[in-house]
């Protein structure tokens, strides 16, 4: 399976896990529903961000460091692995963005990537009666221009359109393989058309 396959299934596994834990929250037993409590409170902590990962192989976290006064999260294997994938979220509403161009930038630092990695957004559209979460109508996991190995703090950026029929938006940072990734000032706003789309869909 190819990068591009295989990181687009992946997400799209790992988002639908996270809305299973959400729409257990009104009908699962009593310690589930401390479980799903004790993620919520966590989440605040994280400023909207939670974890992608069904299993141990890796954690999300906030770190002490800030980064140029911002909030520092990551994103970190728990061992050294070939072909696992980790994965770190956050969603938001589409309204505010109907029919426009969206940018989001992101300050991101890697360690010892073994593997692939890479800041990744997807607009969903309505319900398909095959997945929860709709069809995707735009996406880049910067699968042409993946981080690897050691860098220092670098702002990436990808840019997509909103479709009228959005119904959410997600945004995160994905590793693939091993290593550590820190993330800070994650921002979605809009802009004009005459930036460029960077919509892997498109191609």
């Amino acid at each position: 399976m190819n990068i591009k396959a295989n990181t687009f299934l992946a997400g799209s596994l790992i988002i639908v896990i996270g809305g299973m834990l959400t729409i257990c929250t009104a009908g699962c037993g009593n310690k589930q529903n401390s479980e799903l409590t004790e993620k919520k409170v966590a989440a605040v902590d994280m400023e909207g961000w939670y974890s992608g990962n069904d299993h141990g192989d890796y954690v999300i976290g906030k770190s002490e460091a800030l980064h140029n006064g911002k909030s520092v999260f990551y994103l970190r294997s728990t061992t050294k692995i070939d072909s696992g994938f980790g994965n770190i979220i956050k969603n938001i509403y589409p309204a505010d963005y109907f029919e426009k161009r969206i940018k989001l930038t992101g300050n991101i630092k890697v360690n010892s990537i073994y593997g692939y990695s890479g800041m990744w957004m997807r607009v969903d559209g309505g319900h398909t009666g095959k997945s929860y979460f709709g069809s995707t109508l735009s996406f880049d996991n910067m699968e042409n221009r993946l981080i690897t190995e050691t860098t220092d703090w670098k702002k990436y950026e990808i840019v997509l359109d909103v479709p009228k029929e959005s119904r959410m938006i997600f945004y995160g940072f994905y590793l693939s393989g091993s290593g550590e990734v820190s993330i800070s000032d994650f921002k979605v706003e809009v802009v004009g058309n005459d930036v460029p789309a960077t919509d892997i869909l498109r191609k």
